[in-house]
């Protein structure tokens, strides 16, 4: 590929007028609405699923119950079961849509800088709808736990989230000029991403106790068409390419990409990015499966969760997430470096861990939850006024 045509391929179209380009915030907000609400449905089906096909006999009050809360007094042991057999299949779950979802992304990311935000936004919106679709004739014709790996599996072919997630931060650079500018966009993504995240659980979650996972899931797949129009309406960032697609266009696309692993130019600061690169992939490997455990704990006893408390629960993590800890990295790099902010992070993470096992009660699960970031904030708060941490330290 020549120098001028790969310049080509990344300069965007001229000024984008229209203001329909601002439907990337609501089309982002849709997409995190929906796929919370399929998400919430998938973690709450699969345990009551799991139960009735292992212990038939055993009479549950409604779909939307959990297993602790049958009509015949089950064992623990039977709870255990059911909670091995379910987290067992997370665990391939976890297998068969990472490696997947990996490799997609890689191209998705590459040749979106070809062919434009507009179009490979409608690949992991696409997969999202025929996943839900599929989820939702699974659960009527009541097929074996291990069949759900199917529409898991094609949505991680299609980018999932993430797809979503890195076209649409193109897409704000794309059509916003200066840091400031772009800073601003991208912290209204997060946003609607943090809203359609809380929202989309909570409404699954009184959806769920009022219709049933079916239904809710069915409403899920409504909403999820509106978006495919949204996208529809959203103007292009970049012009169509000159040249018709051709798998040497592609693999120059995905080289270009890579040079950072092999070109001599980042000799010197390649070793800066696999070291940060490695660190963010050990951190997200505790994240591997943690809603579907999560989700199997808060239903179990002593917590017994109904769905509403579970959608409640999952947007209070939302919350703090996109909000509270946002809120708090932008104060503390005024004082901090971003080392220590990095090891910060990982202690709190870690402490929260150990406030949710220890647990034992409803409360004190919304507490951790809510609180342990603020905890830290005070002590931040000790240290600078008695001069034990002086600003932009660095551990």
């Amino acid at each position: 590929m020549s120098k001028t045509s790969s310049m080509e391929l990344e300069t965007p179209q001229q000024e984008i007028s229209s203001r329909r380009k601002y439907l990337i915030g609501p089309i982002v907000f849709l997409h995190l609405f929906t796929f919370s609400m399929f998400n919430t449905v998938i973690n709450l089906y699969y345990p009551y699923h799991a139960g009735k096909e292992l212990f038939p006999n055993e009479s549950v009050t409604s779909e939307e119950s959990s297993l602790c809360q049958s009509n015949e007094n089950s064992s623990s042991t039977n709870e255990q079961i059911v909670q091995s057999v379910v987290a067992e299949y997370f665990l391939y779950a976890s297998v068969c849509i990472g490696i997947p979802c990996l490799i997609s992304n890689i191209f998705i990311g590459s040749i979106s800088n070809r062919y434009g935000r507009k179009k490979l936004l409608f690949v992991p919106t696409f997969g999202l709808l025929v996943a839900q679709i599929i989820v939702v004739v699974f659960m009527y014709v009541k097929l074996s736990l291990y069949y759900f790996l199917i529409p898991s599996i094609f949505l991680s072919i299609m980018g999932d989230i993430f797809a979503v997630f890195q076209i649409a931060l193109s897409y704000v650079s794309d059509i916003t000029e200066g840091t400031k500018r772009r800073t601003v966009g991208i912290a209204f993504v997060e946003l609607f991403v943090g809203m359609g995240t809380l929202l989309g659980g909570v409404f699954a979650g009184y959806l769920i106790q009022s219709v049933g996972y079916i239904w809710t899931l069915s409403i899920a797949t409504i909403v999820k068409c509106a978006n495919l129009v949204s996208i529809l309406l959203l103007p292009s960032t970049i012009p169509p390419a000159k040249t018709p697609w051709s798998i040497k266009e592609t693999i120059g696309s995905l080289k270009e990409s890579f040079q950072l692993y092999y070109s001599r130019q980042f000799a010197r600061t390649r070793w800066k990015y696999n070291l940060s690169l490695a660190t963010f992939i050990i951190v997200n490997m505790a994240t591997i499966g943690r809603d579907g455990v999560e989700t199997l704990y808060i239903l179990s006893p002593p917590f017994c969760f109904t769905p509403v408390l579970v959608g409640w629960f999952h947007a209070t993590n939302s919350v703090m997430q996109q909000a509270i800890a946002m809120l708090f990295v932008r104060i503390f790099l005024k004082f901090f470096s971003n080392e220590f902010l990095a090891m910060f992070g990982a202690l709190s993470g870690i402490t929260y861990f150990v406030i949710e096992t220890a647990a034992h009660s409803t409360l004190m699960l919304f507490l951790g939850k809510t609180f342990y970031y603020i905890v830290f904030c005070m002590i931040f708060d000790h240290l600078i006024h008695n001069g034990l941490l002086p600003a932009r330290s660095v551990v």
